[in-house]
């Protein structure tokens, strides 16, 4: 976090997509408390589908999208260090 204070705008970005993830995952209903009763366990599991179906519905094109960026800073940093593209 220090890099986005100092301005860094690769951190802020980076922040920013971490910061989608994390509204995705406070999004989510909440996990039930584990049980004995079976009922209740069945109840705990289809609530991890659910939440295993919408963060991966929700987060997967912030990730895809995450990727791309990753992608092109790793070969801006590599230009940069190499020399190349320069």
């Amino acid at each position: 976090m220090a890099a986005a204070e100092a301005g860094d705008e690769r951190a802020a970005a980076a922040l920013a997509w971490i910061r989608q993830l994390s509204a995705i995952e406070r999004g989510l209903p909440p996990l039930l408390p584990p049980a004995d009763d079976p009922l209740a366990q069945q109840q705990r599991q289809g609530r991890e589908e659910q939440r295993r179906h919408r963060r991966q519905q929700q987060a997967q094109p912030v990730l895809d999208a995450m990727k791309s960026w990753l992608d092109r800073m790793a070969l801006t940093l590599a230009a940069s260090v190499s020399g190349w593209g320069s």
